[in-house]
């Protein structure tokens, strides 16, 4: 079993695959199939509808 890893190591196997997953990945989220929030959804700032306690008037 371990020469197969090393073998796979030797030959890039597994950066190949990381590579792959991480192009379909980028894809996804560029055509919007893959959603992010803060990067392709929900990208507005949000405004807090209450005033925090230091900014009460009194």
């Amino acid at each position: 079993m371990t020469a197969g890893i090393l073998r796979g190591i030797e030959n890039g196997w597994f950066t190949g695959e990381i590579a792959e997953a991480a192009f379909a990945y980028q894809t996804a989220v560029e055509k919007g199939a893959k959603r992010v929030v803060g990067v392709n959804c929900n990208t507005g700032s949000v405004t807090p509808r209450w005033r925090s306690c230091g900014s009460a008037t009194r």
